[in-house]
């Protein structure tokens, strides 16, 4: 019997390696990352009955700081450089209103997203079962002026408009209370001492987020107004973000060893390891509780009220969209959504018969800023750290991080292969969290939060397409371009074209 070279016959059956290795390059990293964090923690645990001393522990430790201290410094670059290129990549559109009702949709529909998860993380408490800790170690992280929530929204406005740009990169504004001791004569003629309360606005050591973040989004509108005549510094400063993004793919691979070492510590220091679970198990209660909230009653009531047509109807034609999302998801934000993106389009037009000019706007610039699921979680996950720090976080600082959770997830970049510790830490930072505990193993876990968090965004996306072409009363026609729409858009390629955010939404 003859074959033709290079055929298999029909008979023979396939290796498995044909279907184990796209899987192993697709999901490597995160394996990895798992293999190191249940390595790192059993030997940990095993390393107890030795009974160490803290110094040594804080030794073995140690690589697994340095790590992280790599990927912090990555912070003010990466952010500054993906939201000035989001918000430039916008351009003008003749269409001002597809694009102001796109973006108050996206923008809101997150603010909300990230209000749920902090009632949420209130309501559940993941962290609860570590609050005993309170009394002992929680007092020494409260802000001085916490329960003021007048001077924390003031604080909020006055480090948005910093007065000096290079210092927001370090510092930020607070206002504190400082106590001062007064000695009085009493109507006894008893000498008394009494303190009066002064409040002072002091710099702090730590990032201004807010200001960096506002000052981003206003350069990147500014560069978006001017088109044609500043290419050349958009050039400029996507080539920047590239440079980051390639040394964050590698510290990606290094972080690999300093979970192991820090996981190690983390089993060296875990006084109950049924605790611990127990505490990760809510934590995922709490998290797809609120993705439910967000995909089963918050956006079918939205398309109830506003397009007036049965929500059950439309979430069955987008089905395939939510099992595409939960199957390809590959990473953080953006690459789990830019896989989706041929499949969202083509369903949203056949199935629910959306106008092609709303799509084409809509879906793109959603894969961009829309991240209502990140907002879900990343709130979660930095009130989830801070109750198992017993770290209390009073109502200014909840406003802070609602803020910084919305404008993070829009510089959100996309990371092939593997979770993104920089704006989880960047989160933490804002609230004025250090060094916290719990991270190596949420980003363990978030292979598996990331396709239901992917899932979330996406669908949040074709719900906005409809809310915007119901009240759009006068669409453009779109002159179809088959060399470009028969053009495959990264459809398994996990987003890696994607990373610098520099897509191109079609003009209206």
């Amino acid at each position: 019997m003859v074959f033709q070279e290079g055929k298999i016959p029909p008979n023979v059956p396939q290796h498995q390696g044909f279907k184990l290795r796209p899987f192993w390059r697709r999901h490597k990293l995160s394996i990895l990352i798992v293999t190191a964090t249940v390595t790192g923690f059993s030997i940990g645990l095993t390393l107890r009955h030795f009974e160490p001393d803290s110094r040594t522990i804080q030794l073995i430790g140690f690589p697994g700081k340095i790590v992280i201290r790599s990927f912090i410094l990555l912070i003010v670059p990466l952010i500054v450089c993906n939201v000035t290129v989001g918000i430039s990549s916008l351009g003008k559109g003749d269409n001002g209103r597809l694009v102001g009702l796109t973006i108050s949709f996206f923008f809101g529909i997150a603010l909300f997203c990230a209000v749920l998860g902090i009632v949420l993380a209130f309501l559940i408490h993941p962290g609860k079962l570590s609050i005993s800790s309170e009394e002992n170690g929680g007092e020494q992280y409260r802000s001085n002026n916490d329960d003021q929530i007048l001077d924390s929204v003031i604080d909020l406005f006055r480090n948005a408009f910093p007065n000096n740009l290079m210092r927001a990169t370090f510092m930020n504004e607070v206002t504190v209370v400082e106590k001062q001791a007064l000695s009085e004569l009493s109507t006894n003629t008893t000498e008394q001492n009494a303190t009066t309360s002064t409040k002072v606005v002091k710099l702090q050591d730590g990032v201004n987020y807010i200001g960096l973040l506002v000052f981003s989004v206003v350069f990147g509108c500014a560069m978006a107004s001017l088109g044609d005549k500043v290419v050349l510094l958009r050039q400029v400063i996507v080539q920047v973000n590239a440079v980051i993004m390639k040394i964050l793919q590698f510290l990606l691979w290094i972080l690999i060893i300093g979970m192991f070492f820090w996981m190690c510590e983390e089993g060296l220091k875990t006084p109950s390891v049924t605790e611990m679970f127990q505490n990760i198990g809510l934590y995922l209660v709490t998290v797809f509780t609120g993705y439910a909230i967000h995909q089963l009653f918050l956006l079918p009531a939205l398309y109830l009220i506003i397009v007036r047509k049965n929500p059950l109807k439309f979430f069955v034609n987008i089905l395939p969209v939510f099992f595409t999302a939960i199957g390809t998801s590959s990473s953080f934000y953006l690459n789990g959504s830019a896989a989706t993106l041929p499949v969202t389009m083509r369903t949203m037009e056949e199935q629910n018969k959306a106008h092609p000019c709303v799509t084409r706007f809509v879906l793109p610039l959603g894969m961009i800023v829309h991240m209502g699921g990140g907002c879900i979680d990343l709130t979660i996950q930095v009130l989830f750290i801070s109750q198992v720090m017993a770290i209390h976080l009073g109502a200014g600082a909840l406003v802070i991080l609602s803020l910084t959770t919305v404008l993070l997830t829009v510089a959100a970049p996309g990371i092939a292969g593997g979770p993104n510790p920089v704006f989880l830490l960047a989160a933490l930072s804002s609230v004025g969290i250090r060094n916290p505990s719990y991270i190596s193993l949420l980003l363990a876990i978030d292979w598996l939060v990331d396709r239901f968090r992917t899932s979330s965004n996406v669908i949040g996306d074709c719900y906005v397409a409809m809310f915007v072409q119901k009240l759009c009363k006068h669409l453009p026609d779109v002159v179809e371009d088959k060399s470009a729409t028969n053009k495959p858009v990264n459809d398994a390629g996990g987003g890696d074209d994607l990373q610098d955010k520099d897509v191109v939404v079609t003009k209206l």
